[in-house]
């Protein structure tokens, strides 16, 4: 499976740094960045379940270089 799966979210926690993240869920699809909120959004595609037919798009927030959320989008 290319994704892996949204179960790898269970390992995160807040405070993890960006080195961190990527350490648990691999390198991003894609990194975008809100300025006037001073966050970076690291967005992958996961696995819902290791059956699933599709990948589904979650993003986590960092703030200050440091993990404050994430979710699915």
């Amino acid at each position: 499976m290319i994704y892996g799966t949204a179960a790898e979210f269970d390992d995160l926690s807040l405070g993890m740094s960006r080195a961190e993240v990527v350490e648990i869920l691999g390198s991003p699809a894609a990194v975008q960045a809100d300025g006037d909120k001073d966050e970076v959004y690291l967005i992958f595609k996961k696995m819902e379940h290791a059956i699933s037919d599709w990948p589904r798009t979650y993003r986590v927030t960092l703030r200050d270089g440091k993990v404050v959320k994430w979710s699915e989008q």
